[in-house]
């Protein structure tokens, strides 16, 4: 035999795998150190050892960066390692940096002067608009003191015969020629303080939601004619008004404040002062709040101030309420019933819509998985069991994978890390390929030709894994990665303009559930990039999500009900739901969002709920479920008119002739 003598060994001769295997199965780590520990590995393997392109791009650098920073907060009871992870983030990374950093600082001098002279007029904006124009002249007159009328410009004062100005009486408040040598930090390119406008202008009336001009800010012309805008900022009747604009003319910053009611002024101003901010914050605000009522209104004023976002919203909303085009004018078309069937009747589509809703029954000492199904008039055409076992579980998800509409769809469940595959017009089940991470409480969706699991729990563990299905060769694999702050219990995902949208609740740096806290994060199939977009102010237990034009609705287990803007990250609370329950089953009708059954504590429920998107009001219809059922899962289905008359689901003996 031979005699092996023991060697001293330094942890710096471990490599991280092993350093990791012997931390999880020699050491007594707590859950969330462990799953910290397996985490460092797994990116190490992924991105370091097993990289074949030995790079990162920008945006895998800091969503890694992140998770691995939230894994050493775990670890790190100490805060060394916190120190360096943070320093090495923040660090300058060579000698060139350093000297740019030094010639930016000898250019400070200028800054610092620079910022005297805005400073200078945020004072002067709380000091109120009267006293702007005069702070205006003041800072900026030395940068222009030899500033000479150009062609296209109005003069103050009209021309004579041998081309000199008239001096003329004083009729009206005038604006000093100084204003003109405003620079082109607050007009941009050079444009000066001036508009064209053409006919009267009204302020908003209210109660039909139309836009005109105004009587007092313009003259009574019907002809074309130029204003100063700094004269017609002045010579509005509300202060309030006036200061909002003059702050958005030396800031270019708009805030709330800016109301619905004024919005022309603020379009008039914004449009031809070249104040994209504003503009683009008006024209979000009129999205937000665009309905039934002022849809009409909205499209004129978004064809006005060519704002083609709200101009297509504007334009998708009054297509919904029998709204036409004639002669380039928008106008309400009013139908009587024999017009509209005329009109419905003349749509020719080569598919048959179906919504099909599913629940898990009790059977003995199994369970079944139970659909029932509604045609495009929401009238019951299919309730019956489709799958029986003894390991289906409540807690399961579904989603349809339809490559077009000639081509029968494809349903998917999953609960565990089982996945199943029916054939809703053969009814065929077959079990697939399972999941590579068991979980509960997760979400199935569809992208694109993909279908995708993200989130979930197992063992009390959170699973930020996010899985990707591979329809030809019946596989599973990991994708990406939630961030470390997320807690993906019950969450809902939504896939927008090539994005998946997910909604979750997030954890606080103790490590604990952060209260009125939920997380939107977004998840790029292509890049398989997640990033953080925004956290809205409030929590839920349970939530359901759908997209209706540009905008994500979320409805939850609390009845609050509210909406999403995914281009500005921000959401707006509508009606409350007309029933507080969860496990309810969601899905959209055209532009309406359909809230069905669910289970309010001991009671389930077996009404139907539809809210209209343009008119913002909440109904519920006389169809009701066919029994009171929860709904785990609800899904689309574009049944091919080469189908036949086949109902998804159902059993007939046509399937014998196929």
């Amino acid at each position: 035999m031979c005699c092996v003598t023991s060697k001293s060994v330094d942890e710096s001769d471990l490599d991280l795998s092993l350093l990791s295997l012997i931390l999880i199965n020699c050491c007594n780590l707590m859950p969330n150190e462990k799953e910290a520990v397996q985490k460092i590995r797994e990116m190490k393997n992924d991105y370091i050892s097993h990289n074949p392109n030995c790079s990162l791009s920008n945006l895998d650098f800091e969503s890694l960066m992140n998770t691995l920073g939230y894994s050493i907060k775990h670890l790190d009871s100490t805060n060394i390692y916190s120190s360096r992870y943070e320093n090495i983030l923040n660090r300058t990374l060579d000698e060139t940096l350093m000297k740019q950093y030094f010639t930016y600082c000898a250019e400070y001098t200028k800054i610092e002067q620079l910022e005297s002279e805005i400073n200078a007029v945020h004072a002067s904006i709380n000091r109120g608009v009267d006293t702007i124009i005069q702070e205006l002249n003041s800072c900026f007159e030395r940068h222009q003191t030899d500033a000479n009328m150009t062609e296209g410009e109005l003069p103050m004062s009209p021309k004579g015969p041998n081309g000199h100005y008239k001096e003329q009486e004083a009729s009206a408040p005038m604006v000093p020629d100084a204003l003109d040598d405003v620079p082109s930090n607050i007009i941009n390119g050079g444009h000066q303080l001036q508009i064209i406008c053409s006919g009267n202008e009204n302020l908003k009336d209210r109660s039909t939601c139309s836009y005109s001009y105004s009587s007092e800010t313009i003259p009574k012309d019907n002809g074309d004619h130029q204003i100063n805008i700094a004269e017609y900022v002045q010579n509005l009747s509300d202060k309030r008004v006036r200061k909002q604009l003059a702050k958005a003319l030396s800031t270019d910053e708009p805030n709330d404040s800016l109301d619905i009611e004024n919005m022309d002024h603020y379009l008039l101003v914004a449009k031809r002062s070249n104040l994209r901010n504003t503009l683009k914050w008006c024209e979000n605000k009129l999205i937000s709040n665009l309905s039934a009522v002022n849809c009409v209104a909205y499209y004129n004023l978004a064809k006005k101030y060519e704002l083609s976002h709200l101009q297509s919203e504007a334009l998708a909303c009054t297509k919904n309420n029998n709204c036409l085009i004639k002669e380039g004018e928008l106008c309400i078309k009013r139908c009587n019933n024999s017009t509209r069937e005329s009109f419905e009747n003349s749509r020719t589509e080569n598919y048959k819509e179906y919504y099909s809703l599913f629940t898990i029954c009790n059977f003995g000492s199994k369970r079944t998985i139970t659909t029932i199904v509604y045609d495009s008039n929401m009238r019951n055409r299919c309730y019956r069991d489709i799958k029986k076992g003894n390991k289906i579980s409540k807690l399961f998800q579904c989603c349809c994978i339809q490559d077009d509409e000639n081509v029968p769809p494809i349903v998917y469940w999953s609960f565990g890390s089982s996945v199943y595959q029916y054939d809703p017009l053969m009814n065929k089940c077959k079990k697939r390929a399972s999941l590579n991470y068991k979980r509960a409480k997760f979400n199935m969706i569809l992208h694109g030709k993909q279908c995708y699991v993200i989130g979930g729990v197992y063992m009390s563990r959170k699973v930020l894994e996010i899985e990707e299905y591979n329809t030809k060769k019946d596989s599973w694999k990991k994708v990406a990665y939630l961030p470390g702050d997320a807690y993906p219990i019950n969450p809902s995902s939504v896939a927008y303009n090539e994005l998946i949208y997910v909604f979750s609740a997030i954890l606080d740096i103790e490590d604990e559930i952060k209260p009125n806290a939920t997380a939107v994060y977004v998840f790029h199939p292509s890049t398989k990039i997640v990033k953080k977009l925004a956290e809205i102010p409030l929590s839920f237990n349970q939530i359901k999500t759908c997209v209706v034009g540009s905008f994500i609705y979320i409805a939850s287990d609390e009845k609050r009900f509210i909406r999403f803007s995914p281009s500005q990250g921000s959401y707006l609370s509508l009606p409350d739901q007309m029933q507080e329950c969860s496990d309810f089953g969601m899905f959209t009708k055209e532009r309406s969002i359909v809230l069905a059954g669910g289970y309010f504590r001991d009671r389930k429920c077996k009404d139907i709920h539809v809210f209209c998107t343009d008119s913002g009001h909440w109904e519920t219809l006389s169809e009701t479920l066919a029994d009171n059922m929860a709904i785990y899962g609800a899904c689309k289905l574009k049944i091919p008119n080469s189908a036949g008359t086949i109902v998804p689901f159902y059993e007939t003996n046509l399937f014998e002739k196929r």
